[in-house]
């Protein structure tokens, strides 16, 4: 999960979420917080709550193909 003073991303495993992390930790640098990294919404801190969410999301039936490939 990715904190900036705009947004909340939440990082869904095998939905491209890396990409975008390095993406925003480029352009926010050390103003980002970085908090546990397969966070869900519910791990939002308080004080960040009112804040809009953002993830991405990936087709269910690729998603699942690389559950398996990557054996998770």
């Amino acid at each position: 999960m990715l904190i900036t003073e705009h947004f909340v991303f939440i990082h869904y495993p095998k939905t491209g979420g890396t990409f975008v992390t390095r993406a925003l930790e480029r352009l926010y640098g050390e103003s980002l917080i970085n908090i546990n990294k397969h966070g869900t919404c519910r791990d939002v801190p308080a004080e960040h709550a009112g804040k809009p969410l953002l993830s991405t999301h990936r087709h269910p039936l690729s998603r699942l193909l690389s559950h398996y490939e990557f054996r998770w």
